[in-house]
């Protein structure tokens, strides 16, 4: 140190050099340490994935086995499992159509609106018209199969977040209810033919059982085993680079809405 880096009081003059040094170490923006990597065995890796793939299904058996130990005279019996998934079977139906927007990275709260004013339709088509069964029961799907499109059209077009958008519809449908009906309900004059699309049996088997299964099965097979389901998936993981890898990302998720409302309809016209 020389003469000349202290002052008279005898205290070190920092140098130009030294002060630049020193401005830079203050507003250099901060480097974060690196942290290490969680390090998972390959074995725990597949626990974990199937957990997450199947873990409801697994509590599920859990739970029958369970139940069947403690009671195996009533519990573990055809008619328990028959009545059991009879009672499941209207709400599984409505949440495989809703699980469609759910994947897609959407959220639906306009299916228990739909499915009231389907129940309407359906009903007020074939007493206040006159229709036959079929043809009540295509006009009632094909109404809401047109609210998830325009479910679809809002959220994707529009911007608008799904859950303000379809909770919008749903109010919109519920106006729609009372303008069918006139607020007052429909009384249902060929009862027994139509009632017993939910309420039969076929070789023993409720129809709403042999329903759900076909309903289950087919959106299982176009969500796993088709184009359109992988675009879908491509859509919720990240809807950017779906767009950018060439799908329409605006039709998928006007499909998946359209799906959603069509099986609200469907568990709409069952209830009814």
């Amino acid at each position: 140190m020389t003469d000349q880096t202290r002052n008279a009081a005898g205290l070190r003059t920092p140098q130009p050099e030294e002060g630049r040094r020193g401005l830079r170490a203050l507003f250099s923006p901060l480097r974060p340490k690196a942290v290490p990597a969680f390090e998972t065995s390959p074995a725990k890796a597949r626990l974990i994935r199937i957990l997450g793939n199947y873990g409801t299904i697994i509590a599920l058996a859990i739970m029958i086995i369970v139940f069947s130990i403690a009671e195996p005279t009533t519990f573990l019996t055809f008619n328990n499992f028959r009545n059991v998934l009879t009672d499941m079977s209207i709400g599984a139906i409505v949440a495989a159509g809703v699980t469609l927007p759910l994947v897609a990275g959407d959220f639906d709260l306009s299916v228990g609106y739909v499915a009231s004013f389907a129940g309407i339709v359906v009903v007020g088509l074939l007493s206040n018209n006159g229709w036959p069964i079929p043809l009540a029961v295509l006009a009632a799907m094909c109404t809401g199969l047109v609210i998830g499109i325009l479910n679809g059209l809002v959220v994707s077009k529009l911007g608008v977040n799904a859950f303000i958008a379809t909770l919008g519809t749903g109010t919109l449908v519920v106006g729609l209810n009372y303008a069918y009906s006139g607020g007052m309900p429909i009384a249902l004059n060929r009862s027994k033919s139509f009632t017993d699309l939910s309420l039969g049996q076929t070789a023993g088997i409720p129809n709403l059982i042999l329903i759900m299964v076909v309903v289950l099965a087919l959106l299982w097979v176009i969500l796993n085993r088709t184009v359109q389901g992988q675009h879908i998936k491509a859509v919720g993981k990240s809807p950017e680079t779906a767009r950018r890898a060439g799908i329409a990302v605006d039709r998928t998720r006007i499909i998946a809405f359209a799906v959603a409302g069509t099986c609200a309809a469907l568990t709409g016209i069952l209830l009814a």
